[in-house]
């Protein structure tokens, strides 16, 4: 069912379906990227205009600002949405929202991201210190399992986080992390209370063009780019969820080829 104004429950804001760990890398091509982001976000049951990329741009990496200051892509055009965001619109009416977003790599391989906010914080911190950044800059903390990084003295960084950092600190799953059922910092990130989001994490590597929009997180929010991070900040331990995380053997496979 489409929903133009409001949620199918009648209540008044709208739902937005969020992928919250997006990357456009330059070998994507912006809108082959975004053609794919909207079949997919579409087949997971998003209502028109209601998907969103929740952009996590690493250190140099400025594709938001680019979609900013208008412009085109294919058949995709670019407009402002809210103060920290960007509606896309492709020839044939289709829609998607994009966030403004960081991802900062601290100096022992752990990554922090930033929601909602298109700001500049150096890699190399320390973990406590790269939050306390990402908080400051006004972006919404949060911090992403890794592939081998949640685990011995990194591991107990983020168990020590969960466990006394400030408030409003979120921790997040990724759809191509390599293991069976729940991880278990997240789990006890949930536990605590925590928010915990889900999202692609596109890796570097040629076929991940088509990951973008296949696993994410269901908020009701103004429509406004900072009212959907918010929302997405204050997502709650068990937030509603669309698609699933990626097949075990595509998963290893694709480490496997990023590592080579």
């Amino acid at each position: 069912m489409k929903v133009e104004g409001g949620n199918v429950d009648g209540s008044a804001s709208p739902r937005w379906w969020c992928d919250t760990h997006v990357h456009l890398h330059a070998r994507f091509g912006v809108g082959a990227f975004l053609d794919a982001a909207a079949s997919n976000l579409a087949a997971a049951g998003a209502a028109a205009g209601r998907g969103v990329l929740s952009l996590t741009e690493c250190a140099g990496v400025h594709a938001f600002r680019g979609m900013r200051e208008g412009g085109s892509a294919g058949a995709w055009s670019f407009g402002a949405w809210g103060e920290h965001g960007v509606r896309a619109r492709r020839d044939d009416g289709v829609s998607l929202g994009v966030i403004a977003g960081r991802q900062v790599r601290c100096g022992n391989g752990l990554e922090v991201l930033g929601l909602g906010r298109d700001f500049d914080v150096d890699d190399g911190g320390g973990l406590r210190e790269t939050v306390d950044a990402v908080r400051a800059a006004g972006a919404w903390a949060v911090v992403p399992y890794g592939v081998g990084k949640w685990s011995g003295a990194r591991g107990r960084a983020v168990r020590g986080l969960i466990e006394d950092g400030p408030a409003g600190v979120a921790f997040g799953d990724n759809a191509g992390r390599v293991g069976w059922g729940e991880q278990t910092l997240l789990a006890r990130a949930r536990a605590a209370g925590r928010t915990v989001l889900v999202g692609t994490d596109p890796l570097d590597l040629d076929g991940a063009v088509g990951h973008a929009g296949r696993w994410g997180v269901m908020v009701e929010a103004e429509d406004d780019a900072a009212a959907v991070a918010a929302a997405l900040g204050a997502a709650g331990p068990r937030p509603a969820t669309f698609g699933r995380r990626r097949p075990m053997g595509s998963a290893l496979a694709d480490q496997v080829r990023l590592r080579l």
